[in-house]
């Protein structure tokens, strides 16, 4: 079937835009609200059968799963047997982006390397993995379109299932990356987290008559007084409360006495805390041992940690964990503006054998 747009459309009128040439795609929707549903409930269901554990081993894990706000996506949910029934699991994007990194910590040490279905979970976590890159280049687009093709590929002769509408738009993104970058800058997730503001206003108006025009009037408001007072995009922190830093440390790390410690601080809505983990490079990692600020620099105290190296069976990082033991000559201090690799933050989970492992993909 061809379709033909024979008709004059108004969005041609804007300047630099077809309705025939621009194109864009969400991975929220598509992916996270879309294949991934098909494509987790495929793998649990495959599983069980498979005796490899059982739905209240996995729900157990979940239930007990260490969840914090430096993991990626929202807490997930326990699963029905009814989602695997009707072979689609129902969760919000942020749910499922949070289910599929971490199913492998969940469950990875039941499953043998040698399960096929195991391989078509570790596809999808490298395809979900690429698709959040904030940086692209033309190398990593042909793997994508590689990995791609052998998901459909896997998915057909693994689960004898057709390929779902969204499965075919999958195939339409590496050209999108190519002309508009990364997914994750033209999504969905941050407009739909924008509800937030307008329910919480929405909620704190007393009448109810007009409310669209009371939201609408609003933001027109917020947006003019930016525009007016010449606001752009600022950093926005925020920390916890304040301690005098020992003087032994002060002096260890060269210090001004403007400094401070602080247990946590957020940057643009980013949490740091004790006992977070930073990744300095591609293998490299340090747990957050304290933070001191002045209100305009930041630093961080480090303590080292022992990567035992890449394990492709969860994809993540095993790490050798000490807990809080802390070794005084290995500690040393970062600012913030000198992470230059990844400002973000990490949490250490444990598969069920004991394992640490953290897991980069967010």
């Amino acid at each position: 079937m061809i379709w033909i747009v024979h008709l004059f459309h108004i969005w041609n009128c804007l300047p630099n835009f077809h309705v025939t040439e621009n194109f864009s795609c969400d991975l929220m929707h598509d992916c996270f609200e879309g294949i991934l549903r098909y494509d987790m409930a495929f793998i649990i269901d495959g599983l069980l059968n498979k005796k490899y554990f059982d739905i209240d081993l996995l729900n157990n894990r979940i239930k007990f799963f260490k969840f914090s706000r430096a993991d990626a996506g929202n807490p997930m949910p326990q699963i029905k047997l009814e989602h695997l029934r009707r072979k689609h699991i129902t969760m919000s994007a942020s749910e499922m982006l949070c289910f599929t990194v971490y199913f492998g910590l969940l469950v990875g040490d039941l499953v043998p390397e040698t399960e096929p279905i195991w391989s078509f979970y570790i596809l999808i976590l490298q395809i979900v993995d690429i698709l959040l890159e904030r940086q692209f280049s033309e190398t990593l687009v042909e793997y994508l379109e590689v990995l791609i093709r052998e998901h459909h590929d896997m998915y057909i002769d693994l689960f004898q299932e057709n390929l779902k509408p969204k499965y075919h738009l999958l195939l339409h993104y590496p050209i999108v990356i190519r002309n508009l970058g990364p997914p994750r800058f033209y999504w969905c997730m941050r407009y739909e987290a924008f509800h937030r503001q307008l329910k919480q206003t929405a909620n704190s108006v007393t009448c109810r008559k007009n409310l669209l025009v009371t939201l609408s009037l609003k933001q027109q408001l917020k947006l003019s007084g930016r525009l007016s007072d010449k606001r752009g995009f600022q950093t926005k922190v925020d920390f916890g409360p304040r301690y005098v830093i020992p003087e032994k440390i002060v002096t260890k790390f060269k210090l001004s006495k403007t400094f401070f410690s602080v247990s946590w601080i957020t940057i643009n809505n980013i949490l740091y805390k004790k006992d977070f983990a930073l990744q300095l490079c591609e293998s490299k990692f340090g747990q957050i041992k304290n933070i001191f600020t002045n209100e305009k620099t930041i630093y961080f105290m480090l303590q080292p940690l022992k990567t035992v190296g890449f394990c492709k069976h969860v994809q993540a990082f095993e790490i050798i964990f000490q807990g809080g033991v802390t070794n005084a000559e290995d500690l040393f201090v970062t600012s913030f503006d000198n992470m230059t690799y990844s400002k973000q933050v990490h949490n250490f989970h444990f598969t069920g054998n004991g394992t640490c492992f953290i897991s980069v993909i967010k």
